[in-house]
């Protein structure tokens, strides 16, 4: 499982990669290029989450369950603390990054969500 998780998260992230780049290409006047590093840290804090999820290998449903909102609620920290130290520092890209960043959050958080369900059952 842990393999076809790599794979999975590595094809995902390959494929909204060259949209943002088909997109940097296309509407540069939108598209800055921190927006381009975002992908890549989604991979790395997805992987390492669902890796530790994974690895957890529980047989208790409760126990994966507190596991999986633990891990959520810790990337969705790490999440905020990267925003809000973005935003201080580069206000002039502000809204395109947030915008982005909520975008690739909740398209992780469903692929994290249907793998994890479709994988367990």
């Amino acid at each position: 499982m842990k393999k076809k998780l790599i794979i999975n998260t590595f094809l995902l992230s390959l494929g909204l990669e060259i949209i943002y780049v088909i997109l940097f290409f296309v509407l540069p006047k939108y598209i800055f290029i921190s927006l381009l590093f975002q992908v890549p840290l989604f991979l790395a804090v997805s992987l390492l989450a669902n890796l530790f999820l994974v690895s957890s290998g529980s047989e208790n449903p409760n126990k994966f369950i507190r596991i999986f909102m633990l891990s959520t609620f810790i990337k969705f920290v790490f999440y905020v603390m990267i925003l809000f130290a973005f935003v201080m520092m580069f206000r002039a890209e502000a809204v395109p990054f947030i915008i982005s960043f909520f975008i690739l959050f909740v398209v992780y958080l469903i692929f994290d969500v249907v793998f994890l369900l479709n994988n367990k059952a």
